[in-house]
């Protein structure tokens, strides 16, 4: 009658397993469909906000341009994520101008698709450049403390809840750098 004991009713000393090395884990900024989901709410919202603060009045452009804000802020967020990862040994100073043309990209990818799909090209230029300001603003100050966050495990909403609190700020700051960049004569 075998039942796994020995003689003296204790445990058989079994043979000794192995143990794996640890290996070193890598940063993972917490899931990409989270960076999708909360750069499509910035997306949208800053889209929307930038211009509706600055305008103060409702047009369609205006949701149009919130809603490929979200569509173009979610692929966006997939890149972000992957460019942060794949570039983590740069230092952070590093970053402050990658994230400026990052949200340059990002802000007048949405204003120029948002005025393709509205059928109007007229403005272009003032629209593409206000988006790519606004987008270099948001992204300038929003990636290092959600990518902390998402880091860590830690809860993004703060971070994101922010970014659309100032959505309209935004679009003044990206307004008052478009006018100082162009210059325009009022006579």
């Amino acid at each position: 009658m075998s039942d796994g004991t020995a003689a003296s009713g204790g445990p058989r000393p079994g043979p000794s397993r192995p143990t794996l090395p640890t290996l070193p884990t890598l940063p993972t900024l917490g899931r990409a469909a989270v960076w999708s989901r909360d750069l499509a709410i910035v997306g949208a919202s800053t889209s929307f906000l930038s211009v509706f603060a600055v305008a103060r009045e409702m047009a369609t452009s205006f949701v149009v341009g919130g809603v490929i804000g979200g569509l173009v802020g979610a692929l966006f967020g997939l890149l972000l994520r992957r460019l942060l990862l794949a570039w983590l040994h740069r230092p952070i100073v590093a970053w402050i101008p990658i994230s400026l043309v990052l949200g340059g990209a990002l802000g007048g990818t949405i204003s120029v698709a948002t005025m393709v799909v509205m059928g109007s090209c007229d403005g272009l230029l003032f629209t593409g450049l206000f988006g790519a300001l606004a987008g270099a603003i948001q992204l300038s100050w929003f990636w290092l403390p959600y990518a902390v966050r998402a880091g860590r495990g830690k809860s993004t909403w703060p971070i994101v809840t922010a970014a659309v609190v100032i959505g309209g700020a935004v679009g003044y700051a990206a307004l008052y750098l478009v006018l100082a960049i162009l210059r325009p004569h009022v006579d």
